[in-house]
């Protein structure tokens, strides 16, 4: 899965920690499809 730009709406899915950090700081994300892992590519 190509890194992308995190949505709120992933982010209430995933639940990650560190996730509202992420849209904060415009930080980009690789997210696992099949069990939701979430990097943060900070």
């Amino acid at each position: 899965v190509a890194p992308y730009t995190i949505s709120p709406t992933v982010s209430t899915v995933v639940g990650a920690p560190g996730a509202m950090e992420a849209i904060a700081d415009g930080d980009r994300v690789e997210v696992d499809p099949v069990n939701w892992v979430v990097r943060i590519l900070a």
